[in-house]
């Protein structure tokens, strides 16, 4: 007999992967994609393909389910944001996604006066900067002006993937945030974003809450996949909403620390108000109604921690020092690391003595396609799990 799962993509910037979970929260088959290619025609520029992310979640997802006694229940995905993907009158593509990686707009940005700034950081809740998608389309519109009339629609990664696997545009407020567009405090459009952008609110797809109903699978992304057409597709959210979903970052003071090459500090808030943030961090919804998460990158801290044995140290000296930074929001109770950096015996002892709070470690799986396998099995019904997904392998 077939087990019953749900499918959760985790849509990355570098590779896609999926997982199946069942009803009893244990991972049943996963599968990954080949590195999806980013090109740089001129200096600055950071390009993707969007049929080459499809591609690759095709492939992720035919690994997953191919050879697997498995029915699948429902689909919800986890992706990045900040990229903007311009598309035309056909709904197809009008050019290659420009990622959040892209640092061509940096001129624009720099052209904004300290009011502009102000007023992008209290609304937004994002300090101004290249790669998310004001700036993006503020700089299409100035140099590439052709093609910014002519698209008739400027997407994010999620809503345009959404838009293959159900032909309906739909975005959701973790993943709206990056565009740089929105009302954080209330998850709408912002008139005086959109105005600075140049957009009008029929260029965006509307936003639409966590947990609802995209839509159906298509025929013909249920017969690239090896999926039954028809499959409900929930609204998911941004890759780092989805994983602290998984990991129960959930709650005020609850701590995740990513420690890759670059390491990020999130934490919870219970309110979308800017005003009482620390300086540095910045503010999007969570993918729970009702919270949002603050985060601040500490920079390229794992850079050089394989070769040099002092380098741990000192990274962890400045999480430690940004932990406390963050007590405002919420005295900080416990703290859970994922990333390459758990590789390291070390890291929790230090992060212990550092802070005087519990640490867990996780290993790196795919917790934002955990995560979105959470929103799918809460969507349709299915008991809610605890603890992250069994066969993690917690450390």
């Amino acid at each position: 007999m077939a087990t019953e799962a749900v499918l959760g993509l985790d849509v990355g910037t570098t590779t896609v992967k999926a997982v199946l979970v069942d009803r009893a929260g244990s991972v049943v088959a996963s599968g990954a994609s080949e590195q999806i290619a980013t090109r740089s025609p001129e200096p600055g520029a950071a390009e993707q393909g969007l049929d080459e992310i499809w591609d690759a979640i095709s492939t992720a997802v035919a690994e997953a389910v191919s050879g697997s006694d498995v029915t699948v229940a429902a689909i919800a995905m986890a992706t990045q944001s900040g990229s903007v993907c311009p598309i035309g009158s056909d709904d197809s593509p009008y050019s290659p996604v420009v990622t959040w990686m892209d640092t061509r707009s940096a001129e624009v940005v720099r052209s904004w006066g300290d009011a502009e700034r102000e007023q992008i950081r209290s609304v937004s809740g994002w300090h101004a900067g290249p790669g998310q998608g004001l700036a993006t389309i503020a700089w299409l519109q100035h140099d590439w002006p052709d093609l910014f009339g002519a698209a008739t629609r400027f997407a994010s990664i999620d809503d345009a993937v959404g838009h293959r696997l159900t032909g309906n545009w739909v975005t959701n407020p973790s993943n709206a945030s990056g565009m740089q567009l929105m009302d954080v405090a209330t998850s709408g459009w912002s008139d005086d974003l959109l105005s600075m952008a140049g957009v009008d609110p029929g260029q965006l797809s509307p936003i639409v809450v966590t947990g609802e109903q995209l839509g159906s699978l298509t025929a013909d992304a249920g017969n690239r996949f090896g999926l039954n057409p028809g499959l409900p597709v929930f609204v998911g959210g941004h890759d780092q909403t989805c994983a602290a979903l998984a990991l129960g970052v959930t709650e005020p003071g609850v701590i995740m620390l990513s420690v890759g090459t670059a390491w990020v500090l999130t934490t919870v808030a219970t309110t979308g108000d800017v005003a009482g943030l620390p300086a540095d961090m910045n503010l999007g919804p969570h993918a729970l109604t009702g919270r949002w998460l603050a985060s601040t990158n500490l920079g390229g801290l794992g850079v050089g921690l394989a070769d040099d044995e002092d380098a741990l140290p000192i990274a962890v000296e400045s999480a430690c020092a940004a932990i406390r930074s963050v007590a405002a929001l919420g005295d900080p109770t416990e703290i859970k690391v994922v990333g390459g950096g758990t590789r390291d015996d070390r890291l929790v002892a230090l992060l212990c003595g550092g802070t005087g709070l519990p640490v867990e470690a996780f290993s790196d799986l795919s917790w934002p396609g955990l995560g979105a396998t959470r929103i799918a099995a809460n969507a349709i019904g299915w008991p809610k799990s605890t603890t992250p997904a069994r066969g993690d392998e917690r450390r």
